[in-house]
């Protein structure tokens, strides 16, 4: 990740998320290990393709709670983007479809 790389979050006002754009790597590490732990047992992260770059759904109880993506620039993340708003994330498959798929 680029020492200068920025986490930006849309809850919509809907559920908790940072308010305020995230600047520095270690900053935005700090901040995704500790959602990470907090959500561990009952959460499961899938990769996928978002808007055509890789990405991560993050699932709890088969319904995605969470995406983030990625912006790279220089072989580096540059730009992080996290999706927590529920009107946005209607369009994100059910882990159930997701696993179907990646079964077959």
């Amino acid at each position: 990740m680029a020492e200068d790389a920025t986490l930006t979050s849309d809850s919509g006002g809907r559920v908790r998320a940072t308010l305020k754009v995230i600047h520095g790597n270690d900053q935005i590490a700090r901040l995704l290990i500790g959602l990470q732990r907090k959500r561990a047992p009952k959460a499961i992260d899938r990769i996928m393709l978002i808007n055509g770059e890789f990405g991560i759904v993050t699932y709890v109880e088969a319904r995605p709670v969470t995406v983030l993506w990625f912006e790279i620039e220089a072989a580096r993340i540059a730009q992080l983007y996290r999706i927590l708003n529920p009107a946005k994330l209607i369009r994100v498959p059910v882990l159930e479809a997701v696993t179907r798929l990646l079964a077959e």
